[in-house]
């Protein structure tokens, strides 16, 4: 056994683990598992099923990857959990094995998911996410890239949330959040853009103010949704091509202004 895995650690032989990763403690890795390069995982880890992890990832102690989905009408057919690089996955973590044989429980690259977050079965979380203590995914939920998740926010099933938007502490996400908004609430309403958040992701004043200005028209203009939707023009602006596709789609509805915003 390698010197960076702990002798009380479990590991099955089947299951691939470069040998530069360290496994500490009492954790216990299962015969379908398989682990990138210079990945770290704690003590008391539990890893099963079909998981996948990348490159570079840090999984702290208490951690449970790969068990089955919390679904009364799942009955076992091949799931999977599919992780990519350079995340950190911090303390009693879990990740639930999808549904699907074709579709796995997904978490991309450089992603911070703080203590006791949940990402429930065939849950999506893109990249740069950070999700903040205790918040939890239901099933079939998708977060795009650049989130950033306040702590306690629970995430009704098949939710998505649109790149670089931002969640306030203790929110309920019922309907779907647009690309680049700020919401927070029980449950969720719009305040407006999450203009810290782009500007801190290096988006250009510019930009900011057309994402403004495309929300005012959006959100805070009296009319009916849909036919301000239909008269909003996107100007060939990616950012905006991308909201008016997000909010175009999906089935649950959209998270809309709060009431006295």
């Amino acid at each position: 056994m390698s010197s960076k895995i702990h002798a009380t650690a479990i590991i099955d032989p089947k299951a691939r683990i470069d040998s530069t990763v360290s496994i500490g403690a009492y954790s216990v890795i299962g015969p379908n598992v398989t682990i990138g390069r210079d990945t770290a995982i704690g003590a008391h880890v539990v890893i099963e099923g079909d998981v996948k992890i990348g490159v570079n990832n840090q999984i702290f102690h208490g951690t449970v990857i790969g068990t089955p989905a919390q679904d009364k009408s799942y009955k076992g057919t091949p799931a999977s959990v599919r992780i990519g690089s350079d995340n950190v996955i911090r303390e009693y973590v879990t990740v639930h094995l999808s549904t699907r044989e074709d579709q796995p429980t997904f978490i991309g690259d450089r992603n911070y998911l703080m203590t006791y977050t949940h990402a429930g079965h065939d849950s999506r979380i893109e990249n740069d996410v950070t999700i903040a203590n205790s918040a939890h995914l239901g099933g079939h939920v998708r977060i795009d890239s650049g989130v950033f998740v306040g702590g306690v926010v629970a995430f009704h099933q098949f939710v998505r949330v649109g790149e670089k938007a931002m969640i306030g502490g203790f929110s309920r996400i019922v309907r779907d959040v647009p690309p680049y908004a700020l919401v927070q609430g029980n449950p969720a309403g719009l305040s407006g853009v999450n203009a810290v958040g782009l500007k801190r992701s290096g988006m250009k004043p510019d930009l900011i103010l057309s994402i403004r200005k495309a929300y005012q028209h959006l959100f805070f203009k009296k009319g009916i949704f849909q036919e301000l939707l239909e008269t909003f023009e996107d100007n060939g602006i990616d950012e905006l091509q991308k909201l008016k596709s997000f909010l175009s789609s999906g089935k649950r509805g959209i998270t809309m202004r709060s009431k006295g915003v």
